[in-house]
């Protein structure tokens, strides 16, 4: 009944976006791309999946010290192709399962750390961006946000704590002990790198973002230090759609038509962006969801 409702959605919202934006201008834009812009853009796809699993690999090891860099690889694909049909891409954290002879609640803690520090470079840095789109008066509520979001990601401890102390009064409590345990691995230095992989990976998604733009029109370097923040912000405080599928492409139209950049341009590059980043690598894992579970 939920996926159903998630489904439609993500068909309402597609169908209303599309409804807005020329599809034939969408198609003349692929015509007129720049080919070193959109290759700068591919170019970038390997750092991308490359520091995830570089990031993924350094948490499996608190749990699992031997664990091979094949079997990260594979979990990281795993998680990508079961994001595709979750909202907000929830779904990536089932990575877990595809790591053998693991302590599988404490890898579960390791991995919704991992989704917030995620949620820290996307919310924090995107939220003080998307205060610069809609007005000042947004700051008052969006900078004690993120001075709250960063002061736990550098002191992931204090936020451990906080939640044992809440989930003392659980009867399910036993259950929920050991998710703790492995949040618990991650003390301040610790969760310091893990924040400083996290905005690193930021950085290059925004980067891919920028050259997508530049292909198939033209924004500045100093626009597009907001715009493209903001645009992730809006996508992930609304995990509404499969996969993101629409809510991107629809803040992507909505934040850089401020911009004066064309609807087909801002959704040609938004598309582009997910192909290149989680769609074809979801694929991928398909096969590896399909061989590993077989």
């Amino acid at each position: 009944m939920v996926y159903g409702v998630r489904l439609g959605l993500t068909v309402a919202v597609l169908s209303i976006l599309l409804a807005k934006v020329d599809v034939g201008e969408m198609a003349k834009a692929f015509g007129r791309v720049r080919w070193s812009f959109l290759v700068g853009a591919l170019g970038l796809v390997g750092p991308n999946l490359g520091l995830q699993c570089y990031k993924w690999r350094y948490l499996v090891r608190l749990v699992k010290p031997d664990v091979r860099i094949g079997e990260i690889v594979q979990s990281v694909l795993a998680g990508l192709s079961l994001g595709l049909v979750t909202p907000g891409r929830i779904g990536e954290a089932g990575k877990i399962f595809y790591v053998r002879d693991v302590r599988r609640r404490a890898l579960a803690g390791l991995a919704v750390a991992e989704r917030a520090y995620v949620m820290v470079s996307n919310v924090g840095l995107g939220g003080l961006a998307f205060a610069v789109l809609v007005g000042r008066g947004s700051g008052i509520l969006l900078v004690p946000l993120v001075i709250a979001l960063f002061s736990l990601a550098i002191a992931p401890e204090v936020g451990v704590r906080v939640l044992r102390r809440l989930f003392e009064r659980l009867p399910f409590k036993e259950k929920l002990t050991p998710v703790l345990d492995g949040l618990g691995e991650l003390n301040g230095d610790k969760g310091r790198r893990i924040l400083a992989l996290s905005v690193l990976f930021y950085a290059i998604h925004c980067t891919q973002f920028y050259l997508l733009i530049s292909a198939f029109g033209d924004i500045k370097v100093t626009a597009a230090l907001w715009a493209i923040p903001a645009i992730v912000f809006v996508r992930s405080v609304l995990p509404i759609a499969l996969g993101d599928l629409g809510i991107r492409e629809a803040a992507s139209v909505f934040v850089l038509g401020r911009l004066g950049i064309p609807n087909a341009v801002a959704v040609d590059a938004a598309l582009l962006l997910f192909g290149m980043n989680v769609f074809v690598p979801g694929l991928f894992g398909a096969f590896w969801v399909h061989r590993i579970r077989g």
